[in-house]
């Protein structure tokens, strides 16, 4: 065959092979179900880098350079970890609700705590019968401090009635006390102190407090400062530990609260405190020389509204000296047998209300957290059934917390909400009386607490400190529904 014949005949061929790539669909032609035909686009043909150029481009903005894309990859990352705490605190049952929904009201607390360690600081828990024991708070104590230092019970009694399982105590004598929240202990004139009460010594007694631990109180069970409050001194009011004496002189009839103390080279388990004189005793401080402390003040048939009754300066002294950061109020499981009407829970939201008032008075540095009631049950035509106003109980202390500046912590709905104490009962987390949980329930509630406080710990250093991208300790709580929540706490 002749040259030229060859050339035409390979043009011929390109030129049939390029309108096949002009006209072809980009999706080929199906012949039947198992066969399509396709052929290569024209742009493919003439440059077949092209597609992975733009590949190569499709991740980069324009003029955007390497150290750039990295920086906006990060950001993207902070977004999406941002939108998942966001997601858990807008819609979680067991979120913490601040007010305005803004949880920086947390972040100078979440300083101290952080700070522990060179100034020590202090979380105080006010409530009823459920922290009785130190059920719930020994929880919290123990995860804290575990985190961020510190030892010891903290604030006690000087005689405590119902025993709890971080502290043994006994006393040669049984001294008189009043109490803010026991009608036939009331002395309004005492001005009681941060325990709503006062043990008052006219005569020699010896009490002697031994920690206990083990468990999940293995830092609770040590202490290595003991701090003893006193006012309303007549004459002189002295404490001995061993050898070494601390005494107050005051005849004034209106007293400041006083505060003798006493310091061991190494922490120990037990103390020995013999009292002497006439005056008295506020409550004894069991602490580490730093880190944080966490007071356990458990007053039985309580519905939170007597603070107002305790004289500021002792509260204002207490909060201040030591440097309380969080005060903590669980209180309503009380009121529910005799709130009947919408008028009485509105007027019991009104006096919680100002006792918030007051103690962020007393306590202009510290933040307030209060914890509404437990689900609670009762005898509905014969079937136990959740309180039928408890939900309007919620609801009502969550706005007076709210309206007052304080954060809300709902455990009714933590635990799962509408007749669940029927269900933390059969499974041994509460008991039969269907309002109080058994110490494994207490466990659970104090645990989901404390997790719940350091998930928005972590969003604080999330928020503040641009190297912390992910928690520190991953929370699996991001990961509850509100369907589960109950069922989780329970199985866990």
């Amino acid at each position: 065959m002749k040259a030229y014949k060859i050339t035409l005949m390979i043009f011929s061929v390109i030129g049939l092979l390029a309108l096949l790539c002009a006209f072809m669909p980009d999706d080929g032609i199906r012949v039947n179900e198992d066969l399509t035909l396709r052929f290569p686009s024209l742009n493919e043909v003439l440059d077949p880098n092209h597609d992975d150029a733009e590949e190569q481009l499709v991740t980069i903005e324009p003029e955007e350079t390497p150290e750039q894309m990295m920086e906006r990859r990060m950001r993207e990352l902070r977004e999406a970890k941002q939108n998942e705490y966001e997601d858990y605190f807008a819609h979680n049952p067991a979120r913490i609700e601040f007010p305005n929904n803004d949880p920086s009201l947390f972040d100078n607390f979440f300083e101290a705590l952080e700070g522990a360690h060179d100034k020590p600081m202090r979380i105080t828990h006010y409530g009823d019968s459920q922290i009785e024991i130190d059920r719930i708070t020994n929880i919290l104590r123990e995860g804290l401090q575990q985190r961020f230092g510190g030892i010891g019970v903290g604030l006690v009694p000087v005689v405590q009635t119902v025993q709890t399982v971080t502290l043994a105590q006994t006393c040669s004598a049984m001294p008189t006390r009043y109490l803010a929240y026991n009608n036939a202990m009331k002395n309004k004139a005492s001005g009681y102190g941060p325990m709503a009460m006062q043990t008052i010594i006219n005569s020699p007694v010896t009490c002697t407090f031994t920690a206990r631990g083990g468990g999940q109180n293995t830092l609770a069970k040590k202490f290595s400062t003991v701090k003893v409050l006193v006012t309303n001194v007549r004459g002189t009011l002295s404490a001995s530990i061993g050898d070494v004496t601390k005494s107050v002189e005051d005849t004034a009839a209106v007293q400041p609260m006083r505060v003798m103390t006493f310091k061991f080279d190494a922490p120990r388990r037990t103390v020995t405190i013999s009292f002497k004189g006439h005056g008295a005793v506020l409550g004894i401080m069991l602490d580490g020389k730093n880190g944080v402390q966490v007071d356990n003040v458990p007053m039985r048939g309580c519905a939170g509204t007597i603070f107002t009754d305790i004289k500021a300066q002792y509260l204002a002294d207490f909060y201040d000296d030591n440097n309380v950061k969080l005060i903590i109020l669980q209180y309503g499981g009380n009121t529910m047998p005799y709130l009947k009407t919408d008028k009485q829970i509105t007027n019991y939201a009104n006096r919680v209300a100002a006792q918030i008032r007051y103690l962020k008075r007393m306590a202009p540095r510290a933040q307030v957290l209060f914890i509404g009631p437990s689900d609670m049950t009762t005898k509905v035509d014969g079937v136990y059934r959740t309180y039928p106003h408890l939900p309007a109980v919620v609801s009502a202390l969550r706005q007076a917390a709210h309206d007052n500046g304080a954060a809300f912590w709902d455990m009714y709905s933590v635990m799962g909400g509408y007749n669940s104490m029927i269900l933390w009962a059969k499974t041994g987390l509460a008991g039969s009386d269907y309002v109080h949980f058994t110490p494994k329930g207490a466990n659970k509630i104090g645990d989901m607490l404390f997790n719940t406080i350091m998930l928005y710990y972590d969003f604080y250093r999330f928020r503040n400190h641009s190297e912390d991208m992910m928690p520190e300790q991953p929370a699996d709580s991001l990961e509850v529904s509100e369907e589960t929540i109950a069922e989780n706490i329970i199985n866990n």
